[in-house]
C-alpha cells in the first residue's frame, strides 16, 4: 500500500496546507496539560461507551478536536508569518543589533 500511494502523484492547496499543519495539531493535542484536559474531562469517551452509537460519538469528537486545533494551528502560523516575515519584528531587530554593534566597533 505505502508503494502504490509513494508513485502517486497528488497536488491540492488544501490538502498540502492541513498536512503542513498536522504537525502542531499533533503537539497541541499531545501537551500534557492538555492531553488530560481533552480525554479525561471534557470528552472521556467512556462517558460515550453505552450510548446509542458509540463509534459514530467518538468519531464526531475527535473531528471537532482535530479541527479546532487545525485552526489554532492556523492561526499561530499566520502570526509568525506576520512577526517573523522579510519586514517584520525580527528583522528589524536584527538590524538594529547590528547596526548597534558597528557603532561600538567604529567606537574603538
Amino acid at each position: 500500500m505505502f508503494i502504490a500511494f509513494s508513485r502517486m502523484r497528488f497536488r491540492s492547496r488544501l490538502v498540502n496546507s492541513v498536512a503542513s499543519w498536522t504537525l502542531g495539531v499533533y503537539l497541541i493535542t499531545d501537551h500534557p496539560f492538555v492531553r488530560e484536559l481533552l480525554w479525561t474531562q471534557w470528552f472521556a469517551f467512556d462517558k460515550y461507551y453505552q450510548t446509542r452509537l458509540p463509534i459514530v460519538w467518538m468519531l464526531a469528537i475527535s473531528a471537532f478536536v482535530f479541527v479546532v486545533a487545525l485552526m489554532l494551528e492556523a492561526i499561530r502560523k499566520s502570526l509568525f508569518a506576520i512577526i517573523f516575515n522579510r519586514e517584520g519584528v525580527f528583522e528589524r531587530m536584527w538590524g538594529i543589533a547590528v547596526h548597534s554593534i558597528g557603532s561600538v566597533s567604529n567606537i574603538r
